[in-house]
């Protein structure tokens, strides 16, 4: 996402070794653009061009502004982990 050719978010789909079966969302969005609707404006392009089966999200369940976020795109709770973390060794380009 580009704000005066100017990069202010970004969004993957991505699959994990873990769960090779779905399909994993997550966006990020500059610290001062949040609160204006860009998270949910990238979340819904990216679900309307790129929909699986299946979207699933992950995040540290400390992070109350990534719940949230999650549950405004529809998503629900699963499960709690409080060490999360992901290497770029773990992510697989979409193909």
């Amino acid at each position: 996402m580009l704000e005066n050719e100017i990069p202010i978010g970004i969004g993957s789909i991505w699959n994990s070794f873990f769960h090779p079966y779905r399909e994993y969302i997550s966006i990020f969005i500059d610290s001062d653009k949040r609160n204006n609707g860009l998270g949910i404006l990238l979340f819904n392009e990216m679900n309307t061009r790129y929909r699986p089966n299946k979207l699933q999200t992950a995040f540290d369940s400390d992070n109350i502004y990534a719940y949230k976020f999650a549950l405004k795109c529809g998503f629900k709770l699963a499960r709690r982990t409080y060490c999360f973390s992901v290497n770029k060794n773990m992510l697989v380009p979409f193909k």
